[in-house]
């Protein structure tokens, strides 16, 4: 090796910017699948039932209203999954799945298995950037090292 001292030192520098790289694409793909993943966990910690009716409906977007269980009336638009085997009509009943301690986590139960990844891929880039950020202090502790043992030579 050509120069040992620097390729040491490098070292830790390449680590803390790999791990920057990967909590910056790991934030990005947290960015996109976060809402739907937070509101599948919310309805898979605690999970009731009402139904809703369909109101309108554009090319993929369905808005539904639905009164809630303390007697709210209220409107909600999800985007339909195209794989859906059969989309909704204006009129027609919607079941509905949503937390009771947290009623704004509503969805309807046939998309539910659509938003499912969505959780999977929040956790995943939830994990992946702790795991990042792990790595980054441990190269930067290692760096900090490496510059105290360098300063006298």
């Amino acid at each position: 090796m050509y120069a040992p001292k620097e390729a040491q030192a490098d070292f830790g520098l390449y680590w803390i910017a790999v791990a920057v790289l990967v909590i910056i694409s790991a934030s990005a793909v947290l960015s996109i699948s976060f809402q739907n993943g937070l509101t599948y966990f919310m309805i898979q910690q605690s999970s009731a039932e009402l139904t809703g009716v369909v109101i309108d409906r554009d090319i993929n977007a369905v808005t539904y209203t639905y009164t809630d269980a303390t007697g709210r009336e209220a409107t909600a638009r999800y985007v339909e999954n195209s794989l859906t085997d059969q989309p909704v009509r204006v009129g027609q009943a919607v079941i509905l799945a949503y937390n009771p301690r947290f009623p704004e986590y509503i969805y309807p139960k046939s998309q539910l298995e659509f938003i499912e990844y969505d959780y999977y891929f929040a956790l995943a880039s939830i994990a992946a950037i702790l795991i990042a950020l792990l790595v980054a202090a441990l190269a930067f502790v290692l760096h900090i090292r490496f510059i105290i043992r360098m300063r006298n030579y």
